[in-house]
């Protein structure tokens, strides 16, 4: 790909962080809090419930934003989040962040998913790089602390899904009514990892380092199948799996998540492990999870069709993860699939007349009524889609005598 059409897709891809995502989330900011969903048409979605995953990753999002851009509008939208999540969604009895607050802002659901807590580091360590507000370090170290205690299984690896506010074991321990019952999952993980990388990419200490060392192992050598090219999503307390479900989002998201741990815990024999792990799971999304228009299908079952339309964030997973996996082998196809997976964004996600991306399409291309904002819908992913594929491109762009 030449200079001027690798600067091109830059500039599209700046085009849509700036001026249609970062802007559109300040649309859930009320005088007292948030709204809890927007349909597409933005009418506010004023009976939803306000949830962790949402306002934490308004605050990772927006603390990113301040850090590489100094604008102060996206820190004071940082600001915004990270106080009301101490003021509403931290339990100062139990520790630990609840799950879902009602529209008026009280807990509703006061279990703590690791998930959740998780997300509460990954916007923390942010909001700490981006303002230098010690405080905000030492309670993500402290939440860090919280979760090796409380939730690591000392028998067989790995993190417990979740617990109940006094922190006691659950039964119902599933992240939402579309996932399976398990009492340990890849989802989980994924983000724990990406939570402790971003930890010690604020705080390099050995507890922190040993933590990130830890989860990469147990995402090495117990979620990833033996064929050593995708994740399997669900297991059994003993890190049996329960179905052969393959998603082809979480294994190109997990492809790079994986390589910028190992990159920020800078070992080179554990870079060389990870670098053929993330090639090798790239292949097999390129293989089977590229739908003909280029866009990234949902999951499916190994011999089957799948069973679900296609969704925003892998597709956003999938430029970057793709180019990623460009930027380590310089394989040319890997950027080609990027590039598909962007303009599938541009025809089919990005809303042209009422901002952000539309979330989900039914298997026939028919657009769904799944609300634009809500619990599950933030400015996460496609958020920092634009972040990484911004910096990766510009890189590109200087090294453009290296390109295949």
């Amino acid at each position: 790909m030449d200079t001027t059409s690798l600067r091109t897709w830059r500039n599209a891809v700046e085009a849509d962080l700036t001026g249609n995502i970062l802007p559109f989330w300040k649309k859930l900011e009320t005088a007292d809090g948030y709204l809890g969903g927007l349909k597409n048409d933005l009418t506010p979605l004023a009976d939803f419930p306000i949830g962790l995953i949402m306002v934490a990753r308004l605050l990772w999002t927006y603390s990113r934003a301040h850090r590489l851009r100094g604008d102060m509008t996206y820190l004071e939208s940082a600001t915004r989040a990270y106080l009301y999540l101490l003021d509403h969604f931290e339990d100062k009895e139990h520790g630990g962040f609840y799950w879902m607050l009602d529209p008026a802002g009280r807990p509703l659901e006061t279990k703590k998913q690791t998930y959740g807590q998780a997300f509460m580091i990954y916007g923390m360590s942010e909001y700490f790089m981006a303002t230098g507000d010690t405080d905000s370090l030492k309670r993500a170290m402290a939440l860090f602390d919280l979760l090796e205690q409380k939730t690591w299984n000392s028998e067989s690896g790995g993190y417990w899904e979740a617990y109940g506010r006094e922190w006691q074991l659950l039964e119902d321990v599933r992240l939402s009514d579309k996932d399976i019952n398990a009492p340990l999952t890849m989802n989980t993980h994924l983000h724990v990892m990406e939570a402790y990388a971003n930890l010690l990419l604020a705080n390099r200490t050995p507890e922190v380092e040993a933590a990130c060392r830890k989860v990469v192992r147990v995402a090495t050598d117990r979620i990833i199948r033996p064929s050593g090219d995708r994740f399997g999503l669900f297991y059994s307390k003993d890190w049996e799996l329960i179905n052969e479900e393959i998603s082809p989002g979480h294994d190109i998201e997990g492809s790079w998540l994986l390589w910028e741990t190992a990159e920020i815990i800078d070992d080179p024999n554990l870079l060389e492990q990870v670098r053929s792990i993330t090639l090798a799971m790239a292949e097999h999304v390129f293989q089977v999870g590229i739908d003909t228009d280029g866009g990234i299908i949902s999951e499916f079952a190994p011999g089957h069709s799948p069973r679900l339309g296609k969704c925003w964030w892998p597709q956003s997973e999938a430029v970057i993860g793709f180019l990623n996996a460009y930027q380590l082998s310089g394989d040319s196809k890997f950027m080609d699939a990027s590039l598909n997976a962007w303009q599938h964004i541009v025809d089919k996600f990005i809303d042209h007349e009422n901002g952000e991306w539309f979330s989900e399409y039914t298997l026939d291309g028919q657009l769904t009524d799944l609300e634009k904002a809500g619990p599950w819908k933030s400015s996460y992913h496609n958020g920092r889609m634009g972040f990484e594929v911004v910096e990766r491109l510009g890189k590109l762009v200087s090294n453009s005598g290296h390109l295949c």
